[in-house]
């Protein structure tokens, strides 16, 4: 079967070169022979016939260009036109006619209508044909057939810390098979942009660590393939997990041309349950203890402040007045002795703990607050939890805060820890509990009482009980200078009086 495209120009052109005549074709057909539908491995068959035969050229090519028709969604990840566009070229033979091309369709060819777009001939100076609109076209599918997933199985359960085994059924009647190396294009070997599955783990509940990929390359005429999950002990979240297979095209993104992902089809998705280790021993105290050199240093510096504050008393003493320049020196020595403690330990310690900055920075604070009280006639925003915000016996509180930070250096030199237990009683039990160094806010404890919180930093404390039906309670604790439990007894609310 014949389908011609006819190519027509409007003159007979007859050139001079030397003594002999070029006689140039006025009248140009194209037929595309037998089938008008190809697949991956046919080859299109195309006769062009020149009228008349161009002759005196005494050599050149007769080029052939096919096409697919534009504005057609493109199924290859390139933008090359060498993959939407082929060229093939013949001899020229003076007073020959007709010409035949072959086109192999190799795996790269786009799918879609495809047509002839033009014809050209000639030695040093082509002579031109363009196919005119609405020119007969022809046919190619180069699609992929796709993947059907007979089966994603696996364990309805996973322990953290050991290996589960998802296994993969590909449908014997979908297998990828192998192509062979002539129907790829060349520079595209015959392993490169393999088929793949991408396999993604994920958490119902997303969050850090909650998804888990995994590929696979595809192998011709291969079935089963299984697919590890395995995880960390102590690898969190656990709960309900999901499991999905996508198609993927592995490819080295340097070559442009890779086709697009095969259709998947089947069974792609699994759930299962990820359970906590049974083997995991979880530490519910994580403690650092003091080096003999940190408690010296704190022991050393504390004999410092004790022999400040009986200094401070003696100058008091003499003076028989309160002078606040006396005093303001004096808590500018005490912070400079704080400051001189910390930087010494964070040098020296082997470890350092993560609640030394809020010990050191509890003490701080309230040597700021001293000296805006020295230089206020009223204490607002004060966490010295001794003193009263309008009657206010400066001196006392200068030497009793200094004494505060001689007692809480001793405290962790004894202790050799930088942390304690609070143990929160009340009367009645189940109250909630809210917790607060000043001037952070208060955050909720996730147990009522009676409890215990562990592992607080050393420092002054505001605690507040609230209960239905009971007047809120709020107290202080001083963790540098108390020992014992917080007990607590809630009032309860005053009935309401109903009127009648």
């Amino acid at each position: 079967m014949y389908r011609a495209i006819i190519l027509t120009v409007s003159a007979l052109c007859i050139a001079l070169s030397g003594q002999a005549v070029q006689q140039n074709a006025s009248h140009v057909t194209a037929t595309v022979v037998g089938q008008t539908e190809f697949k991956t491995g046919d080859t299109v068959r195309l006769i062009v016939r020149l009228t008349p035969a161009p002759s005196g050229y005494g050599g050149g090519q007769v080029v052939a260009r096919i096409s697919r028709t534009p504005s057609q969604p493109s199924s290859v990840h390139s933008t090359d036109e060498e993959l939407r566009e082929k060229t093939s070229a013949v001899p020229l033979l003076d007073g020959v006619s007709e010409y035949e091309f072959r086109f192999k369709v190799t795996a790269l060819f786009e799918s879609g209508d495809w047509r002839v777009e033009s014809v050209r001939y000639g030695r040093a100076t082509s002579q031109v044909f363009p196919s005119p609109e609405g020119a007969a076209t022809f046919k190619i599918n180069t699609e992929e057939p796709p993947i059907k997933i007979s089966s994603f199985s696996g364990p309805t359960a996973v322990a953290n810390g050991t290996k589960a085994i998802f296994r993969i059924v590909i449908d014997k009647d979908f297998a990828p098979i192998s192509v062979p190396d002539d129907l790829l294009n060349t520079p595209l070997p015959n392993d490169q942009c393999p088929d793949n599955l991408s396999i993604r783990f994920s958490a119902e509940k997303p969050s850090p660590g909650s998804e888990l990929n995994f590929g696979i390359k595809l192998e011709p005429g291969k079935l089963l393939y299984e697919v590890p999950f395995e995880r960390l002990p102590d690898a969190q979240p656990t709960g309900k997990w999901h499991g999905k297979i996508v198609s993927t095209k592995f490819y080295n993104r340097t070559f442009d041309g890779c086709r697009r992902p095969k259709t998947l089809l089947g069974e792609t998705e699994v759930s299962f349950e990820v359970t906590p280790s049974k083997t995991l021993v979880v530490p519910t105290d994580v403690q650092v203890i003091l080096s003999p050199s940190d408690v010296q240093l704190l022991r050393v510096q504390a004999s410092a402040l004790r022999h400040q504050v009986e200094a401070l008393q003696r100058t008091l003493a003499e003076e028989g007045t309160v002078n606040e320049r006396t005093l303001r020196d004096a808590v500018a020595a005490a912070l400079n002795n704080l400051s001189e403690t910390e930087q010494a330990y964070n040098k020296q310690a082997h470890q350092r703990d993560v609640a030394s900055p809020i010990f050191f920075d509890d003490l701080r604070g309230i040597y700021h607050d001293l000296l805006l009280t020295l230089s206020a006639s009223t204490n607002q925003n004060t966490r010295l939890r001794y003193v009263s915000t309008h009657t206010v016996d400066t001196a006392k509180t200068v030497i009793e805060s200094i004494w505060h930070n001689e007692k809480a250096y001793n405290t962790v030199a004894v202790t050799q820890r930088w942390t304690f237990t609070l143990k929160l009683r009340t009367e009645p039990q189940g109250a909630n509990i809210l917790y607060r160094r000043k001037p952070d806010p208060f955050k909720s404890f996730h147990d009522p009482t009676n409890s215990e919180i562990e592992n607080l930093p050393i420092a002054i404390w505001f605690v507040r009980f609230e209960k239905d039906g009971y007047e809120p309670k709020e107290v202080s604790y001083d963790a540098a200078t108390e020992t014992d439990a917080i007990h607590s007894t809630l009032e309860k609310l005053p009935k309401r009086k109903v009127s009648r």
